[in-house]
């Protein structure tokens, strides 16, 4: 009488803990939430809005017979005569306002050469010494 008891547990046991793995398993995982933390020391934040709003913005239409290129690297669209785009003075790469703007508030770079467009001229400003 006991084997069959203790069999019948073990049996209810395996059955309850499948029973848990499989349901656990069909549960979405929690979203990822970065730390909140301050950026590490050394890192450079992205342009400021005044910067930004200083690079040159035109329409795609006045510029396509310069330039030749004809599809927005970050979104990866064909540019439209309608769309205004922003280029950047330090490398000349141009993109639609509303793919580059906010990559350059979050990171300083061209999002295809990566040079830094945030290098204040600073030739303009030297002053020579006797």
């Amino acid at each position: 009488m006991a084997f069959i008891l203790g069999f019948f547990m073990l049996v209810v046991l395996i059955v309850l803990a499948s029973y848990m793995c499989i349901r656990a398993s069909r549960q979405p995982p929690l979203p990822y939430r970065p730390p909140d933390r301050p950026p590490a020391p050394g890192l450079v934040p992205g342009i400021d809005e005044a910067t930004l709003l200083s690079y040159p913005k035109f329409l795609y239409s006045s510029a396509k017979r310069e330039q030749g290129a004809g599809t927005c690297p970050i979104c990866l669209g064909d540019y439209r005569d309608s769309d205004v785009l922003r280029m950047l003075p330090d490398c000349g790469h141009f993109f639609h306002v509303k793919c580059v703007d906010p990559w350059l508030r979050s990171s300083p770079t061209c999002p295809i050469c990566r040079k830094c467009q945030c290098v204040e001229r600073a030739q303009d400003s030297v002053v020579l010494g006797n």
